[in-house]
């Protein structure tokens, strides 16, 4: 759509908009309390299968630049709740992680130790246009 500003030039400006399905209300109701996004106290139960693993993955998830690792972005989550994952994903995976910080933000980190198990994991249920995350190689 073509868009004429304050100052009279012609801008593109792209618009779209999603549909909420009611069907998974239950689910933002899990994961969001007064607006905010927290860890459910049953998420071990939640995040056993490893499709749910590569999907918080595909979402949220990144290789490190220098390809020794991974990350899953958790920065709107306490250190508790941090704590709470790392726990979860020891248990149903087997994977180590550690926490690392960003300035104030923390996030999952998947060291090389772990990095082949939790690949092996997810990426029979990565899909196909997602595959870039998998890359070990630049």
């Amino acid at each position: 759509m073509l868009h004429s500003g304050r100052d009279q030039k012609m801008t593109k400006r792209w618009r779209f908009a999603t549909l909420s399905l009611s069907l998974f209300d239950h689910y933002r109701s899990l994961f969001y309390v007064d607006g905010k996004k927290i860890i459910p106290s049953n998420i071990q139960s939640l995040l056993k299968t490893p499709i749910a693993l590569a999907v918080w993955y595909m979402d949220d998830g990144y290789m490190r630049t220098d390809k020794s690792g991974a990350y899953l972005c958790t920065s709107s989550f306490t250190l508790l709740e941090h704590k709470q994952l790392q726990y979860v994903l020891l248990q149903n995976y087997g994977i180590e992680t550690s926490i690392h910080f960003a300035g104030k933000y923390a996030r999952l980190h998947i060291p090389a130790r772990s990095r082949d198990r939790f690949l092996t994991t997810i990426s029979p249920h990565i899909v196909s246009c997602m595959q870039y995350k998998l890359s070990l190689t630049p």
